[in-house]
């Protein structure tokens, strides 16, 4: 017969029963249940057993939280008493962890911004945008176009299964009068079936009936406090103003979705103002198509009814390409499909690589905060070593020690997380600014972000208390007593954690150099063309060559106005604006620039061979300007004079009268490319280019905005510097740029405080060696160098470490360019340079006044 106790019940009894007491009252107890199974039998000796565990239980929870509650008080108050007599280590702790919580929480925030982008409407999973995409030669398709025909939706619509709604959406920034007043709006042209597919919450009217919608926003600020619904707007569609009634009133889109707007409009307005040809033809990349699939409908079926329709309507266009871009048998070489728009955010609009590169300069940071956590109490070992021994030596047990270690972690991390709330909420706005979204701080709005803190607390109270408790508990009472305490391996550990401390700094400190090297070489980049005192006026439909005439008559006289022109893009923009054409087996892209004659003279770009346009001669609007890229991609041979080759797609071929310098047209991010320009019609050009002269800025701006009334009552005067529009490029670059610079401040920040708080520690453990040397007659500044020297070492070799990490950060992020800045030594020895001349400071003022103590005073308190 059994004579054990049921193993679960003895392990509850165990548990509850004091460890010092815990093998002689489970040893009674094991003796009495043999003795009741011997007497009762075994139903009624588990019986008893049962009765045990159901009295002692209850009574071991209410003594564990009565202790616990007292244990957790007297955590607190050694926790505050440790920070009341060391001042300074304590205000590193609290200020560092506080510093990297707050960080971590604005990352948390960021990344749930990030990652629930477009969840935000009702069945968002049933979303779905359709997209062109291209098959690679091993036969996997690749996310192409966006913008499609616009015919595909009404397919969709009626002959898809699957399909309970599609939409066309065309976005553009478009001009509202209401009376004598102008708004420029941010405006969608939909179909009716937009509401159906996008949800958002009506605050008044109707939306499906005939007519605009507006945002609440814009309802206030085109109509004040007059109701919305019913009132009238002018909305400027194409060339024309056209009169709505406005039918609805829609809640603001939230920040983290991607159709953004502030008025709703009919798209079969706009459609046939702007490409009348293209209302019922497939072959034009124009609109977003947009479709709400059924709950219960397969995006396989979708797909393969997509693909069937590719085929039927794009026939020839894939014999072309499948003749240029061979892929496998049994593969379609282009076709549509539906895309999720949850998946679309980090796909197409962000990178997922954002996210990460903050957390881990999130982590990076915390990390350090818990670095100096650990390093300062490894320092005041030795002191906590004698509570240690003298805990040991009155009763107390390992895990008694292990959990006020970790208690003491734990309350400064709660006490510094509290802290750091706070001083997220603060810097959010800075951080909004820095990252270019939209971030509120609604901590409990979903379960998220609540359980990240409590991760960030949990894992911050265990790393930073994980030193003092695992090995501080460790220490035996005769030997603490004795002083035999020896912490094996600890000035190991210390070392080579401030050396990961400075090897982060350093890493960081080289990527901001790197980063500001790149946007200085950007910004200072000589384009071949002239971008100073250069403002573009957007032209927003009119026509311009009559707007540039008028323009220049009004202003004729003005010495602050050199020249203007005209032209169909704004140069410097990443991107293409023209044709693909096959060559030689390749597909080449071709960008078009329609301008006037004058353009290559107001805007100083050079010729290399032949002429620029002359408005004299009849025969140049047929004519073409070629650039170098050009003549050297297709090999041409003395082209001026001559008609471009019978590849060219055009026939007749036009005539080439001159061909320009290699002048850099779009980004900096892309290899100067074939261009070719022409002569532009009056409905050709998008942008009137004015060349201000030098030093009279200022003053002409004002004359130029109040002479455009005299070119259009419609159209306001809509403008903005070249340079700085070119600027705009590079936003997210000298953005990332920005993020970088604060991450690498707070992380030198955090380092030179350990730094300061180790440095405290060491002057105090060494206060009798520094005493006697100077009685020996060292001198002040010896001393100061011989502290700096135990760490100059751990600088140097952290710096080993950094460089190498640095130059590969230096070549990826240069990867993105095709003009790159040259990165030579100087960068790194910059960096290495700073830490080392901002960590003597630091230990410097730190030393300089103990070293300055009248050494006989310190001996006799030694």
């Amino acid at each position: 017969m059994n004579m054990r106790p049921p193993f679960i019940l003895r392990a509850i009894l165990e548990y509850c029963v004091h460890p010092a007491d815990r093998d002689e009252v489970m040893g009674d107890l094991d003796e009495l249940y043999a003795a009741y199974v011997g007497s009762d039998g075994l139903q009624r000796a588990r019986a008893w057993y049962v009765r045990q565990v159901l009295v002692s239980a209850p009574a071991f929870i209410l003594q564990s939280l009565g202790w616990s509650s007292v244990m957790l008080k007297n955590y607190a108050t050694l926790a505050l008493r440790t920070l009341n007599k060391q001042k300074i280590q304590g205000f590193i702790n609290l200020s560092g962890l506080t510093l990297g919580i707050a960080l971590a929480v604005l990352i948390l925030l960021f990344v749930r911004y990030e990652w629930t982008f477009d969840q935000v409407h009702e069945g968002h999973e049933d979303i779905v945008q359709i997209q062109e995409w291209r098959a690679t030669p091993v036969g996997a398709y690749r996310p192409g176009k966006t913008n499609l025909s616009l015919p595909l939706s009404d397919f969709l619509a009626a002959d898809v299964p699957g399909v309970a709604a599609s939409t066309r959406v065309w976005e553009d920034e478009v001009f509202v009068r209401r009376d004598d007043d102008i708004f420029e709006a941010h405006v969608l042209f939909i179909d009716p079936s937009y509401h159906t597919v996008f949800p958002f919450r009506v605050l008044s009217g109707d939306p499906q009936r005939d007519g605009i919608v507006l945002t609440a926003s814009a309802a206030e600020r085109f109509l004040g406090t007059e109701e919305a619904v019913g009132a009238s707007l002018e909305v400027r569609v194409g060339t024309t103003y056209r009169t709505y009634d406005v039918v609805a009133v829609l809640e603001n889109p939230p920040a983290n979705a991607s159709t953004q707007f502030e008025l709703l409009a009919p798209i079969t307005d706009w459609i046939p103002s702007r490409f009348p040809q293209a209302v019922d033809a497939y072959g034009w990349s124009l609109v977003k198509t947009y479709a709400r699939l059924h709950p219960d409908a397969d995006r396989a079926t979708v797909d393969h009814a997509l693909l069937q329709h590719f085929a039927q309507v794009n026939g020839d266009f894939l014999e072309r390409l499948q003749a240029r871009e061979p892929v496998p048998d049994g593969v379609q070489a282009s076709t549509w499909r539906a895309v999720p728009l949850s998946q679309m955010y980090l796909t197409n609009t962000s990178d997922p690589a954002y996210s990460f590169t903050l957390i881990g300069l999130g982590m990076a940071i915390l990390l350090i905060a818990c670095i100096n956590f650990m390093t300062l109490a490894i320092g005041r070992s030795l002191r906590r070593s004698r509570e240690v021994g003298i805990r040991k030596a009155v009763g107390a047990v390992r895990g008694q020690l292990l959990a006020q270690f970790w208690g003491e972690a734990f309350f400064m991390t709660v006490l510094a997380t509290l802290l750091g709330l706070g001083l997220a909420w603060y810097l959010l706005p800075t951080f909004n600014d820095l990252t270019d979204r939209a971030l509120t701080f609604t901590l409990l709005e979903d379960w998220s972000i609540p359980l990240g803190v409590l991760g960030i607390v949990v894992l911050t109270g265990l790393i930073a208390g994980s030193y003092p408790a695992l090995v501080l508990s460790s220490f035996r009472p005769i030997d603490v007593l004795k002083s035999r305490v020896r912490v094996s391996g600890s000035n190991l550990f210390t070392k080579g954690l401030v050396t990961l401390q400075f090897t982060v700094s350093i890493v960081l400190i080289i990527a901001t150099l790197v980063m500001h090297r790149q946007a200085t070489f950007v910004r200072d980049q000589d384009r071949g063309y002239e971008t100073d005192q250069v403002v573009l006026i957007d032209l927003n439909g009119l026509d311009g060559q009559q707007a540039r005439d008028r323009y220049r008559d009004a202003l004729a006289g003005d010495a602050g106005v050199v020249d203007m022109t005209l032209a169909s893009n704004a140069l410097g923009y990443r991107g293409s604006w023209g044709f693909n054409m096959d060559y030689e087996g390749s597909s080449v892209t071709v960008d078009e620039l329609y301008t006037d004659h004058r353009f290559l003279e107001v805007l100083d770009i050079s010729m290399q061979d032949g002429r620029a346009f002359n408005p004299d001669l009849a025969s140049d609007s047929a004519a073409v300007i070629l650039n170098q890229a050009f003549v050297e991609r297709f090999g041409l041979e003395d082209p001026v004079g001559k008609p471009l080759p019978d590849w060219y797609p055009v026939q007749p071929s036009p005539l080439v009268i001159g061909v320009t310098s290699s002048f850099r047209f779009q980004s900096l991010y892309q290899d100067v490319g074939p261009l070719i320009m022409s002569v532009g019609g009056p409905d050709a050009f998008r942008y009137l280019y004015v060349h201000l002269a030098p030093g009279r800025v200022d003053e002409v701006m004002g004359r130029l905005a109040s002479v455009w009334t005299s070119v259009s009552t419609d159209v306001p005067f809509s403008w903005e510097f070249m340079d700085e529009r070119m600027e705009r490029v590079y936003a997210m670059d000298l953005r990332w740029g920005r993020i970088i610079n604060v991450a690498s401040a707070c992380a030198i920040f955090l380092a030179l405080l350990g730094l300061l708080g180790l440095t405290s520690l060491s002057i105090q453990n060494r206060t009798k060696e520094l005493s006697v040397r100077r009685v020996l007659g060292a001198s002040r500044a010896g001393l100061v160098m011989l502290i700096f020297r135990s760490f100059s070492g751990l600088i140097l070799l952290g710096s080993v470490v950094a460089v190498p990490l640095g130059l590969v950060f230096a070549r990826k992020w240069l990867e993105n360019y095709a003009f790159q800045a040259t990165i030579g030594p100087g960068i790194f020895v910059a960096a290495v340079g700073l830490v080392f001349v901002a960590a003597f400071v630091t230990i410097a003022a730190q030393s300089f006044r103990t070293v300055a103590t009248d050494p006989a005073t310190a001996l006799r308190a030694e």
